[in-house]
């Protein structure tokens, strides 16, 4: 199912663009604010469109193709980490709204919109990581009810903080982001789940004496890293290395998953 909802958002945006070059208005948008902007001046760190475009639209065939690999490998597996793992996923399908904003023009005036959206962008990439941490987490105790609690807990704390943030929405950023009030916090907090995750699988190695687990933590501190590099991408210099760490992440993380499953 996933699958062919990303695929059917990918194809959507396909065609919304191949008109909007048809019609002579292909990337006719303007720069946004840059977030981090004291970048140094050279052409690889400088802003470029076919950057901030081509980081969500790398993600959603990332998406497709990461469901296409959890069916054929995981299918029969039940693995709580696949589970936890394809929610992730799901959460990662918002950054579609940064392709849609300027291709539908949806940034001119429509204020509520721009605020809706930014706080479901704000929810979505908050409980990812919170819903990965939840599953390290799980892989350590394997006390279900207690990782039921901790879920609802974070995904409860994701919705009070998207509901009562406030947000700007007469500046957005150059990713097509609406920024909410503490956007450098929120970004480090990401990561600091990512690395809490990721210490949790090594944990759980040297606890359980499972190898796998401890490139389990490294593979998926690298796809996290490269996953929040692409969302802030608007350059081809983030875009080049967000997308190596991503897929070469993701392949370490299931590479290691599988072969722990396999033998077990």
């Amino acid at each position: 199912m996933l699958t062919i909802f990303s695929a059917v958002i990918f194809l959507s945006i396909t065609a919304l663009y191949v008109i909007q070059f048809f019609n002579g208005s292909f990337m006719n948008f303007p720069q946004m604010t840059r977030f981090f902007n004291r970048l140094p001046d050279i052409k690889p760190f400088q802003y470029t469109k076919w950057s901030v475009l081509a980081a969500p639209t790398f993600i959603l065939c990332y998406i497709t193709v990461c469901s296409l690999l959890l069916i054929k490998y995981f299918e029969k597996t039940h693995a709580p980490e696949i589970v936890y793992f394809t929610t992730f996923l799901i959460n990662m399908l918002v950054e579609a709204s940064r392709l849609f904003l300027p291709v539908l023009n949806l940034w001119q005036g429509n204020y509520f919109l721009l605020i809706v959206v930014s706080k479901i962008v704000f929810f979505c990439r908050l409980t990812g990581f919170s819903i990965m941490l939840c599953g390290a987490a799980l892989s350590s105790t394997k006390n279900e009810m207690q990782d039921s609690s901790s879920r609802f807990g974070l995904t409860a704390l994701a919705v009070l903080t998207a509901c009562s943030i406030p947000v700007n929405s007469l500046t957005i950023y150059s990713t097509w982001v609406i920024p909410t009030a503490y956007y450098m916090l929120f970004l480090i907090i990401r990561f600091l789940f990512a690395i809490t995750t990721a210490v949790s699988f090594f944990i759980t190695a040297k606890k359980n004496e499972v190898p796998e687990y401890k490139q389990t933590a490294l593979f998926f501190l690298l796809l996290s890293t490269g996953l929040i590099i692409l969302q802030e991408t608007d350059n081809p210099a983030f875009f080049i290395s967000g997308a190596v760490l991503l897929t070469a992440g993701t392949f370490g993380f299931l590479r290691s998953l599988h072969n722990y499953y396999l033998w077990k």
